[in-house]
């Protein structure tokens, strides 16, 4: 039997920033703006535009969908958010990124590759990781070593 002593304590905004800048190494302002794109993907956000600068980030974006994986989310977190993200300006590649991401966890494998292709000229780090991944896939390392150089 457990009793109110053994539940955890949720920990407050100050404190889950403390702990992202540890658990993923991140600086302070984007640890403040992974917990926003953490909030983001359980609660309507005030402004979906400042959660693609967050995930236009990669170290956000990459943190955020590792706690997801960690908490047993990643069907249903990311997907939510994914849907509001795709009506929302992406000039970093971010929110493409996680929509990529999320299509092919779907098995919807050509719709992550259209969205990754299209957000390629970004440059962000983790979109053009993902299409190097495609492209090793197809057996063409060639474009995929260029992908990441």
């Amino acid at each position: 039997m457990t009793d109110a002593h053994d539940a955890p304590t949720p920990l407050n905004g100050e404190d889950r920033i403390h702990r992202a800048t540890i658990e993923f190494g991140l600086d302070s302002d984007q640890a403040e703006r992974f917990e926003q794109v953490l909030d983001a993907a359980t609660a309507e956000p005030a402004d979906l535009a400042v959660v693609v600068e967050a995930l236009g980030d990669p170290a956000v974006a990459e943190a955020a969908w590792t706690r997801w994986g960690d908490d047993d989310l990643l069907d249903e977190a990311p997907a939510a958010l994914a849907d509001r993200l795709a009506s929302v300006d992406d000039p970093d590649g971010g929110g493409a990124w996680l929509r990529a991401r999320v299509a092919a966890r779907a098995g919807r494998t050509a719709d992550a590759m259209d969205l990754l292709e299209a957000a390629a000229e970004t440059g962000h780090r983790l979109v053009l990781a993902e299409l190097a991944a495609f492209e090793s896939d197809r057996s063409n390392p060639q474009s995929a070593r260029a992908l990441l150089e």
